[in-house]
């Protein structure tokens, strides 16, 4: 939990100095949600699993450095409930660097990303109850579609690894994502 509550108050520093450093420049609010599948990388696991986060799971703020980019902290919440007793909580934060590869806002936008960060996970059932940190790192692509003034669907495709931990293996995952992104100016 330590590594956990480091790497949030890095990203948040982070987030707070890139304003003062010059000129304000557009912030991207926006929320996501999708599908995902994850598949444990260890020989002998079967716990593949698939999530749809509907209608959002993940928050983000793309701090925009030059025109092609952008940081962009961002934290997901997964909590999953079964009948059996069983829990999952899985809390990500992660630092992104967005680069747009053409520039006009009012037309559809793509983009690359990559980042890496830290994801506290919980896991209890009737014969396991674990808590654990793993650090993730991942990339992916996306595209931004004005809708509005300062409004856009965002879609993007990512693969996220979680390393291994003392609890938990390392874990591969794809996610597709849909969201909505505010514009500030």
């Amino acid at each position: 939990m330590n590594k956990f509550v480091t790497t949030f108050a890095g990203i948040a520093l982070l987030a707070a100095a890139v304003p003062v450093h010059g000129q304000m420049r557009t912030l991207e609010i926006g929320m996501d949600g999708g599908i995902s599948y994850s598949d444990p990388a260890t020989e002998g696991t079967d716990n593949r699993v698939w999530d749809v986060s509907v209608p959002f799971q993940s928050a983000r703020v793309g701090l925009f450095v030059t025109p092609q980019i952008s940081l962009e902290p961002a934290v997901t919440l997964n909590r999953v409930s079964l009948p059996n007793d069983e829990r999952a909580t899985q809390v990500t934060t992660v630092g992104n660097v967005l680069y747009h590869l053409n520039t006009p806002e009012w037309r559809p936008q793509l983009f690359a990303q990559a980042g890496g960060g830290l994801e506290y996970v919980s896991w209890k059932d009737v014969d396991f109850d674990e808590n654990d940190t793993q650090w993730v790192a991942g990339a992916g692509v996306g595209m931004k579609l004005p809708v509005a003034d300062r409004l856009a669907l965002r879609t993007s495709a990512v693969y996220w690894r979680a390393f291994e931990s003392d609890h938990f293996p390392r874990m591969n995952q794809v996610r597709g994502q849909v969201g909505v992104s505010f514009f500030t100016r």
